[in-house]
C-alpha cells in the first residue's frame, strides 16, 4: 500500500481525480495502470487518466450488463438498435427512425460538461412495442428518445480493449485479490470495523496507522517466506 487518504463524499466517483494526483504528487511521478471498480468510472475520470498518460482499467457501469442476454435483448436499448451513419439516425425494433435532435449539455459537476447527442423518434403512437421499448414511460404521448456522448463512446471502446486483454484481466485480478484482502484483514483479523477518534485530521492518522501495520506485517510475510523482490503471477482463467 503506497497512499491512503480520506474523503467527504458520499460516493467513489469524485475521489479518484484528488487521489491520483496525490499519490503522484507523494512520488513524483505518472501512474502507469490505473486499475478500479466500476464505481468508479465516469467520463470525467477517464479524460483525466488521458491526460496523464495512464492506461485505464477501470469497467465502465454497463461494461458487465452489456454481457447478458438480458441487455442484448432489450428493444429499448441504444446499442440494440440499429444506426444509419450516412444519415445518422436509428432505427428501433418496429422499423421507425429515431432522428438526432439537437445536444444536451450535462452539467451537473461544475469542473465539467458531458456533450450528449440526442435522437427522438418522430411518431411513437400506436406502436405494438412501446411497451417492451419504453416500460417506464406513463404517458402514452411520449416518444422514444435515446442520448449519448460520443468522446465517452470512444473512451468506453479504449478501455474494453484494455479490460479485455491478457494483461488487463491479471491486474484486474489482483486487484480484487489484494484491495479486497486488506479491508477483510482490517475488519477481521484487526477487529477494526469503526473508527475511534473524530475530525478529518483525527481519522486521517488512524487510517495510516492502520495502512502502516498492513504493510509491516505484509513485509515481514514476505521476509519469513523468502519472497521479497518477486512478483505473484496468476494464470489467466477468466473470460474476457
Amino acid at each position: 500500500m503506497i497512499g491512503v487518504d480520506i474523503y467527504h463524499y458520499t460516493t467513489d466517483m469524485p475521489t479518484l481525480i484528488p487521489f491520483i494526483r496525490k499519490v503522484q504528487q507523494d512520488y513524483h511521478g505518472v501512474i502507469q495502470n490505473v486499475v478500479a471498480d466500476s464505481g468508479y468510472a465516469s467520463e470525467k475520470n477517464y479524460d483525466f487518466l488521458e491526460r496523464n498518460r495512464s492506461q485505464i482499467y477501470i469497467p465502465y457501469q454497463s461494461y458487465y450488463q452489456e454481457k447478458t442476454r438480458k441487455f442484448r435483448q432489450d428493444i429499448g436499448k441504444r446499442q440494440n438498435m440499429a444506426y444509419d451513419s450516412e444519415r445518422d439516425v436509428y432505427r428501433c425494433a418496429n422499423n421507425r427512425e429515431l432522428v438526432y435532435s439537437g445536444t444536451d449539455y450535462d452539467k451537473r459537476d461544475a469542473e465539467y460538461t458531458v456533450k450528449k447527442k440526442v435522437y427522438r423518434c418522430t411518431d411513437c403512437h400506436d406502436c405494438p412495442l412501446r411497451r417492451q421499448c419504453m416500460p417506464y414511460s406513463k404517458r402514452e404521448d411520449t416518444n422514444k428518445t435515446v442520448s449519448y456522448s460520443e468522446n465517452f463512446e470512444r473512451q468506453k471502446q479504449r478501455v474494453y480493449s484494455n479490460l479485455t486483454s491478457e494483461h488487463g484481466i491479471r491486474l484486474r485480478m489482483n486487484r480484487k485479490i489484494q484491495t479486497e484482502g486488506f479491508f477483510g484483514i482490517m475488519k477481521e483479523d484487526y477487529h477494526f470495523r469503526r473508527f475511534l477518534l473524530r475530525g478529518t485530521e483525527k481519522v486521517r492518522v488512524e487510517v495510516l496507522l492502520l495502512a502502516f501495520a498492513f504493510n509491516f506485517r505484509r513485509l515481514y510475510n514476505k521476509q519469513r517466506a523468502g519472497l521479497n523482490g518477486t512478483f505473484i503471477e496468476y494464470e489467466v482463467k477468466e473470460a474476457a
